[in-house]
């Protein structure tokens, strides 16, 4: 069964649209394998997708508190692990703060913080009722897996913004080697002048 919106003779034999937002399109045959594997892959994806939504968060937020910031630069997403290198980011007003002094500290929580949440994940939550990355007991509060169909529909929203979100972290890298500016800086400067300031534009 091909998934739905592709031409059944342009789609992988491994390609049968079980998997959220399974389009068809798998141009290295990175699941040509099948079964297990490519449900691995699929929960990878779901789950790089959630990392990349939260880095893209984590990358743009500085720049919306740079007033706290003493030097603005500051505030830019890859001026961070300098300036804590350099001295404390006092942009909670207290500089005393591990994660205002200390990169290694931070390097270290945030590592056993992935690592304990990874595991936690794993093993189904707190009495293992989850499976694999989505809702399930615990892991749903608020009851989004109650309904079949509209829980299939979120799951297809969920590694659609996820892809999303990793392009956009792939932008964030290469738009700070082109303007040397932040994304959020980046965003403004192109809503306000969307024909020049562009990648290849003269404004950059």
């Amino acid at each position: 069964m091909a998934p739905a919106g592709a031409s059944a003779d342009k789609v992988p034999s491994h390609l049968d649209g079980t998997l959220p937002a399974d389009f068809g399109f798998d141009p290295l045959s990175l699941g040509r394998k099948g079964g297990d594997d490519l449900a691995k892959l699929g929960e990878q994806e779901v789950i790089h997708g959630r990392y990349a939504m939260l880095a893209v968060t984590g990358m743009a937020a500085p720049e919306f508190s740079a007033s706290y910031f003493e030097n603005a630069d500051d505030a830019i997403w890859y001026n961070a692990g300098k300036t804590i290198l350099d001295g404390p980011i006092d942009f909670v007003g207290n500089s005393g703060l591990v994660h205002a002094s200390n990169l290694y500290a931070v390097i270290g929580v945030q590592f056993i913080a992935m690592q304990l949440s990874e595991y936690y994940r794993a093993k189904g939550g707190p009495l293992g009722e989850a499976k694999g990355v989505y809702p399930g007991g615990a892991f749903d509060p608020f009851g989004f897996a109650d309904d079949e169909e509209a829980f299939a529909e979120l799951k297809v929203k969920e590694v659609k913004n996820g892809r999303l979100a990793m392009l956009a972290v792939g932008g964030c890298f290469a738009q700070s080697f082109v303007s040397s500016k932040g994304p959020v800086a980046d965003v403004f400067a192109h809503a306000a002048d969307p024909t020049n300031y562009v990648l290849f534009g003269s404004a950059l």
